[in-house]
């Protein structure tokens, strides 16, 4: 019997990605998961305990859920024989290499040296102790090489300190995969995921629909912070705007009804930088051909120029150009969607590797 740790209960995982491998290797039966509620991103608050009473209730639950979880760890330690253990990020993985030998990091994201939290005294002690630990079983699973590089980098590794599988963030291809059609009216726009300023720019894409909504229809469809959905209130036009949260395996009910996908990230993110191959968004529009516009430069944007999967543009001022320039090629980037989905992003071509990687 092997385990796999994540942050997430395994009924509730919201990234599709995650959601569809915990499974495939669950329903094998000789996987069994386990949910470890801290993922290492937000314990920093807890070195910053202020006066204020909620502060000091939040710390307190988070430390009892994580002593708790530890105790649980060591009880499967005694109680059951697991050959391999996969653990989701750095902080999954320090702690599950304290009780089992065969430890393999599936490194989903970490903090990297140009976060300002990066440099906090739990994020040191953490990225201190993934170094050591991966020195010393020598396996991880991350998106591409770039991402490998910023992470061996990060942790102040050399690419030949661990054995590398190279898992891009992808899916199961769908079952009856729609045929996209050239759409007769305006082009309708998606952006999915987290809707927001600091990470999405979501704001740009308000804004600049205000003043051209003859060219498209804008559709914004995931986890909306407060501050855009304040703008969206007060904007003048509102986009078609979806809040629901899906399964992570439907959200291709979503996509279907685009013509266009938009992704864009916040680049001063080095994570958000390197992200060709591990943007769930990305594959997600990929899966049913909707080709995309990506704003901004980064990884991305330079990978879906040089596969005509769509337009990279470094301004918003560039978009309905963008989108005249797509619907003119529109079933060239769609053709090209698929075919890119189909080699490089279809989760089967990983996963019997993957399982034979692991268990070696």
């Amino acid at each position: 019997m092997n385990l796999i740790i994540g942050f997430e209960k395994k009924n509730k995982i919201t990234y599709p990605h995650l959601f569809q491998t915990v499974l495939h290797f669950t329903d094998t039966g000789r996987y069994r998961y386990f949910h470890f509620h801290e993922r290492g991103y937000f314990t920093d608050d807890t070195f910053k305990i202020t006066g204020e009473n909620l502060l000091k209730l939040r710390v307190v639950r988070l430390f009892g859920k994580f002593f708790i979880d530890c105790a649980r760890l060591l009880l499967l330690k005694i109680n059951s024989r697991y050959e391999h253990v996969v653990a989701v990020d750095n902080l999954a993985y320090t702690i599950a290499c304290m009780f089992f030998k065969n430890v393999t990091l599936w490194s989903h994201d970490f903090v990297t040296l140009d976060q300002a939290r990066s440099c906090t005294f739990y994020q040191i002690k953490l990225n201190q102790r993934t170094t050591k630990n991966l020195l010393a079983h020598k396996k991880i699973v991350i998106q591409s090489t770039s991402r490998a590089e910023l992470f061996f980098n990060t942790h102040h590794l050399t690419p030949g300190d661990a054995s590398v599988f190279y898992f891009p963030v992808s899916l199961f291809d769908l079952e009856t995969t729609p045929q996209p059609t050239e759409p007769n009216a305006k082009p309708k726009l998606l952006q999915i995921g987290g809707i927001n300023k600091w990470r999405s720019n979501s704001h740009m894409f308000l804004a600049h629909y205000q003043t051209h909504s003859a060219d498209y229809e804008l559709m914004f469809h995931g986890f909306f912070d407060s501050e855009m959905k304040q703008e969206i209130k007060n904007a003048t036009l509102c986009p078609l705007c979806n809040q629901t949260q899906l399964p992570p395996d439907q959200v291709h009910h979503v996509i279907e009804k685009c013509d266009i996908g938009i992704i864009s990230y916040n680049v001063q993110n080095l994570n958000f930088f390197y992200i060709a191959h591990a943007s769930g968004q990305f594959v997600e529009f990929l899966r049913l051909g909707k080709p995309v516009i990506v704003l901004g430069e980064n990884e991305l944007g330079s990978f879906v120029s040089q596969h005509s999967l769509g337009v990279q543009i470094k301004s918003i001022l560039r978009l309905s150009v963008a989108i005249e320039t797509v619907m003119n090629n529109f079933t060239k980037y769609s053709y090209n969607c698929r075919l890119m989905f189909k080699e490089q992003f279809d989760i089967d071509i990983y996963l019997s590797q993957l399982t034979s990687w692991i268990e070696i």
